[in-house]
């Protein structure tokens, strides 16, 4: 209300730049764009690179582009700039223009660090949240381990850290980092949510299904938490506990065919066929089109004694390259039970 009073007891460039500026706070993107729109742009491109952000924030990639393109053609060229060409690129599909801006940002960073040696903590983590969008993880791990000599107690460093070491697959170097966020500040969702990824891989499931449910004390209760509690407990055989859980996330989202086929193999365990086949075929109903699919709705129908009707999942599955040593052998079984069974009609005939 008071920028408002502002802009209209003076409506000025400052002022309606004061009140955009709040909305950009507010993340009230659109409004921000129409004030900037009454702007008029000076030669540093400000009032450009603004409403580039903004269109970039509601999904307008394109005239982000193309203003922050304008921005360079005025000779303003920053980590700003290319950061949000980066992003803009990405959304867009260029993934090569990305990280040709992604790259030239980091040396402009590497060029702070000589002419700014007190900056060197924020500059280096920028770089390494940059090395993190280009997958560059021996990049950004040594990035975040000079970060670390420098702020040892730091728990973003040592959050990155284990994320890091989770994105190379060194499971048990990502573990001692997320316990030490935990000792300085408590139980926090974002990295105990990587520790319960981390002790799943690593088999440790009581553990695991542990964390989940701190997390579910916490507040958590989205899919992602379900389905990994889901998948922990059919990994350790409780399978009632995970069919409950499965159940929760197809609450939240009742479409996603992984969950469903999921469910669907949990049932199967606890001899719930019927059950089990009606998620397996919503699971195709959904998307999901792979050997494993059609191999476990063949073998449904195997213990529904129909064998008849599982053939043809089996021979889809097979088509697909489904190749898992019970399944050839049970596929096996049953052709040879359907050729002897049509030799001993012919013998009879």
């Amino acid at each position: 209300d008071y920028f408002k009073r502002i802009v209209l007891l003076s409506p000025n460039d400052d002022s309606y730049y004061d009140l955009a500026m709040f909305y950009k706070m507010e993340k009230r993107y659109k409004e921000e764009l129409e004030l900037l729109k009454n702007v008029k742009e000076d030669d540093s491109g400000w009032r450009s690179f603004e409403m580039a952000v903004a269109y970039n924030r509601i999904g307008n990639h394109e005239e982000a582009i193309y203003l922050l393109q304008s921005c360079l053609e005025k000779g303003r060229d920053d980590t700003g700039i290319r950061e949000e060409l980066a992003g803009a690129y990405l959304s867009v599909g260029d993934e090569k223009q990305a990280e040709e801006q992604y790259q030239i940002e980091i040396r402009y960073y590497e060029r702070a660090l000589e002419k700014h040696p007190e900056n060197t903590p924020q500059i280096l983590q920028d770089m390494a949240w940059i090395a993190e969008r280009l997958q560059d993880w021996e990049k950004e791990l040594l990035l975040l381990k000079q970060l670390s000599q420098m702020e040892p107690n730091d728990t973003w460093v040592m959050y990155h850290l284990a994320k890091v070491y989770w994105n190379m697959d060194e499971y048990e170097k990502a573990l001692p980092y997320l316990d030490a966020c935990e000792k300085e500040k408590g139980k926090e969702i974002e990295p105990l949510s990587l520790k319960t990824l981390i002790l799943g891989r690593l088999n440790r499931y009581d553990d695991a299904l542990s964390a989940l449910n701190d997390l579910q004390k916490m507040g958590r209760n989205d899919c992602w938490l379900w389905n990994e509690m889901g998948w922990d407990y059919s990994e350790v055989e409780q399978y009632q506990d995970a069919i409950h859980c499965y159940r929760k996330s197809l609450q939240l989202d009742g479409k996603d065919p992984w969950v469903n086929s999921q469910l669907a193999w949990n049932l199967a365990r606890m001899r719930q066929y019927q059950s089990a086949l009606k998620y397996f075929e919503r699971a195709v109903s959904y998307g999901r089109n792979d050997g494993w699919i059609f191999a476990n709705i063949g073998w449904i129908y195997h213990h529904l004694d129909k064998d008849q009707q599982a053939l043809p999942y089996f021979e889809k599955a097979k088509e697909l390259g489904y190749e898992e040593p019970w399944f050839l052998n049970l596929y096996q079984q049953m052709q040879d039970a359907l050729h002897l069974s049509e030799n001993t009609l012919t013998t009879n005939e």
